[in-house]
């Protein structure tokens, strides 16, 4: 930006955490040789501060999603009602992710058609009802590899089985159990590439 004619770093641990873009010849206290030195202490002591404050942040995020992946266990050894567990799953997952819309898909015991079991951000409980066969749709194509799917933009996939035109993008992971495939997790975003 025009007038911004003076970088000052403000150092971390190891590496620069934070600048200040500065037009020094304005500001008279720079000018000042005591004062000056006194900023230089404080910009020193100020990076470390910003750095351990976002440490500090991040450490609580993690702590918040370490949290939600302990009450998920907790509920999954209470309950052995599979539809209120992966209900629990999705709720919890939201409150992490943010996504726009979600499924968790199950395989039927003859191991070729994936059943919606649990959804969220469906009109109408259209998740509800689908069925799809195993290599049918981008969660029918991760029985079939084994492989988490990425779509960033879900308009020029291949294997992508449209239930809401709102979604941009998708991840479909698969949930495996002794190296079988057991069903898929579905999660969508009206974002692309989010």
């Amino acid at each position: 930006e025009a007038g911004l004619n003076t970088i000052y770093p403000f150092w971390g641990h190891d590496q620069v955490f934070a600048l200040l873009f500065t037009d020094k010849s304005k500001i008279d206290f720079f000018k000042d040789d005591l004062t000056s030195k006194l900023f230089q202490k404080i910009q020193k002591k100020a990076g470390l501060i910003l750095e351990n404050s976002a440490l500090f942040l991040d450490l609580e995020k993690k702590n918040y999603e370490t949290a939600k992946i302990i009450e998920v266990s907790q509920k999954i050894l209470s309950s052995l009602d599979t539809k209120n567990i992966l209900d629990f799953i999705l709720e919890s997952l939201q409150k992490i992710i943010q996504f726009d819309a979600a499924s968790i898909f199950l395989l039927d015991e003859s191991g070729k058609i994936l059943l919606n079991t649990s959804s969220l951000g469906y009109e109408n409980s259209i998740g509800d009802k689908l069925h799809l066969k195993v290599g049918e749709g981008a969660c029918g194509w991760v029985v079939q590899t084994k492989q988490v799917d990425v779509l960033d933009d879900v308009r020029g996939a291949e294997h992508y089985c449209e239930l809401r035109p709102q979604t941009h993008s998708q991840i479909s992971i698969p949930l495996i159990f002794e190296d079988k495939v057991l069903g898929v997790i579905c999660v969508e975003s009206n974002q692309i590439a989010y």
